[in-house]
């Protein structure tokens, strides 16, 4: 067993330790709030505990009887950066600058980056300024239609329907101006991108192209062949960027941080393991090398590649239950005595908040009772990162515990369903709200229930259109439950088209 110590404040340090929980087997998170901590029986010397790591330093108050491991962000001016990396079996650094520092002074350090959420990847963000009405084959309706399906763009259109008050944030907003249209007089999209400096992307035979024919980039009007080859070219910049920190995922945080404790638990005697920090420390043997970029071909492409699958619905969180017609997915394997599910029975194993498939290319998303497990923010980050999957048009169905459902379950009293479980009969609205609390199981909690209407803002604020958003409930209890269904829009599907 592993104890996390970290601050519930909501900031960076909290993720950094719920990371690890998630991830890492056999660990315990521990609030540094916690009044435990100070009593006799701390957990900090249970004897199932064979490591403690603080998260972040000022946390360690001491030497304890297990192995004592900190993370070291940087200096305050009150010194205890130095003092304590002296004190603690091992530091663990976010930077290169603080290890060196640490180790000249001769503590035990490694560096371990952060990582940085699957939604923080590089797009070629392009707009289109303009109106479509009855001009759409003239302003080159069939040229932006392929450029959405570009898997490292994201197209953002006016369509008619900025203020022209806000037209130069809208500007502010893009890599490039794409013109798409077989001719034009000017347009004056041309000149206001060029006033806001950015890059304008158009065919060199239209309109105003020939008088700034030195401050656009050109491609053969109406080739979309052509203008892909430009985009790549102004993508290819911000991809570069990205490759520099593609590896500094969570999952390789979790992942370099389970391969340190191995082996300090491995070697819990000092003298066995301290020789081992005192050689040079080799980030990249701790994991193998991590493949991603715009042109890897992910693992669910792969799988539907494989068994002829056209279309590319996604059954995400499923335990035991293996639908037909879609791709099953879970990252954990059934724990004898988990009394939450059936068993696991998935297609694929993986991480349903870093879902290695390409963007824009999945069909439909099911969740049936999986929002509840995770936390508000990041469900919330795991909504992006579905939406950037989904295909324009794409669809999102939701099944999840409505706050407003459980409660009323709640008042109804001995009157509501109930449940057996191993601590006695339930109310199954109040069994919502916590998940199973006594399998010992963290993934099998709940940490957040949302209501109706908080679960279609946030969807809308993302981008999705609500097509559905009650109580009916399709596998579980209607009036407890809610069922949400929402669309990604497809910008080409318009009344004015």
């Amino acid at each position: 067993m592993i104890n996390i110590i970290y601050p519930k404040d909501h900031w960076i340090l909290q993720k950094m330790g719920e990371e690890l929980l998630y991830r890492i087997p056999n660990t315990r998170g521990i609030p540094h709030t916690s009044s435990e901590l100070s009593s006799d029986n701390s957990p900090l010397n249970d004897p199932a505990v064979q490591l403690n790591y603080y998260i972040n330093y000022p946390l360690f108050r001491g030497k304890t009887h297990r192995l004592d491991v900190a993370l070291f962000t940087h200096p305050e001016p009150n010194g205890l950066f130095y003092k304590l990396a002296q004190e603690v079996d091992l530091a663990i650094c976010i930077s290169e600058k603080y290890r060196k520092e640490l180790t000249d002074q001769g503590s035990n350090a490694v560096t371990i980056i952060p990582g940085i959420g699957e939604n923080f990847n590089p797009k070629l963000i392009v707009g289109f300024v303009g109106r479509f009405s009855s001009y759409g084959e003239r302003k080159g309706d069939n040229i932006l239609s392929a450029v959405s399906e570009i898997e490292f763009v994201d197209l953002r259109l006016t369509n008619g329907q900025v203020h022209e008050k806000d037209l130069p944030d809208f500007y502010n907003q893009l890599d490039c101006v794409l013109i798409a249209s077989k001719y034009e007089g000017g347009p004056m999209c041309l000149l206001e991108g060029l006033a806001m400096g950015k890059p304008i992307v158009c065919p060199p035979d239209i309109g105003l192209a020939e008088t700034y024919i030195d401050h656009i980039l050109p491609y053969e009007n109406s080739n979309f062949t052509s203008l892909k080859t430009v985009l790549e070219t102004l993508y290819e910049s911000k991809k570069n960027r990205y490759d520099a920190v593609a590896e500094n995922t969570w999952k390789n945080w979790a992942k370099k941080h389970k391969q340190v404790f191995d082996a300090l638990i491995e070697n819990n005697r000092r003298q066995d393991w301290l020789e081992v920090f005192k050689q040079p420390f080799d980030e990249a043997n701790l994991i193998e090398p991590v493949t991603r970029g715009a042109y890897a071909n992910p693992v669910i492409n792969r799988y539907a590649e494989k068994h002829g699958i056209k279309e590319i619905n996604l059954h995400l969180g499923c335990g035991g239950h293996n639908l037909a017609n879609w791709i099953n997915i879970d990252n954990f394997d059934y724990v004898e005595g988990d009394n939450s599910r059936s068993g696991s029975n998935y297609d694929i194993k993986m991480d349903i908040r870093e879902l290695d498939v390409s963007d824009n290319t999945v069909d439909c998303i099911l969740l049936v009772h999986v929002i509840e497990h995770f936390v508000r923010w990041q469900t919330i980050d795991m909504l992006k990162h579905y939406y950037q999957k989904l295909k324009s048009g794409g669809f999102l169905y939701i099944e999840m515990p409505d706050l407003d459902g459980c409660i009323s379950w709640c008042q109804k009293g001995k009157k509501a369903p109930h449940i057996d479980t191993p601590i006695g009969p339930l109310n199954m609205g109040f069994t919502q709200l916590y998940g199973n609390q006594w399998d010992r199981l963290d993934y099998e909690t709940h940490r957040y229930v949302w209501t109706k209407n908080e679960i279609g803002n946030v969807l809308k604020d993302i981008g999705f259109q609500i097509l559905q958003l009650n109580n009916e409930a399709r596998y579980h209890h209607k009036d407890r439950d809610m069922f949400v269904t929402a669309q990604k829009p497809n910008p080409f599907i318009s009344s004015e088209l």
